[in-house]
């Protein structure tokens, strides 16, 4: 729906955003106060308006990524799937890690998470990886 608000811009096209939607990009962003996990601080962040890059961020890579190759290799290999989980957690883990490191540093300078302290940001740090572990294993 956003798309359609915003359109395509070219040159030194003006474009003002519905006041309803500069009023979300203000809503207050979610805080660890202790009561709720901070995994659930983390989704509840995911779902602020200014946080949106990061969802698709997050989404393209599951989307792309797609741990059921397991499968095709596990038959190359006559069946014998711990041998195809040797070759492949390895390679499989490293990505994901990579990938959590790259959102990481995203994160430090995004206005929803730029805010939070060391601890807090470690913590959004082992949430990113257990959201996407958790969506590739739920392909």
């Amino acid at each position: 729906m956003v798309s359609m608000l915003v359109g395509e811009l070219e040159g030194d096209a003006h474009f003002d955003l519905p006041e309803e939607l500069l009023l979300l990009e203000d809503a207050p962003v979610p805080e660890y106060d202790g009561r709720r996990s901070h995994y659930a601080v983390f989704l509840d962040k995911l779902t602020h308006p200014r946080a949106g890059d990061v969802v698709m961020q997050l989404e393209n890579f599951v989307k792309k990524f797609n741990i059921n190759n397991l499968v095709g290799v596990r038959e190359q290999l006559g069946g014998d799937m711990d041998e195809a989980l040797d070759v492949r957690v390895t390679p499989v883990a490293a990505a994901v890690h990579s990938f959590v490191r790259q959102v990481c540093r995203g994160l430090r300078q995004h206005s929803v998470w730029g805010r939070e302290s060391g601890a807090v940001f470690a913590e959004t740090a082992e949430s990113v990886e257990k959201f996407v572990v958790t969506k590739l294993y739920g392909q």
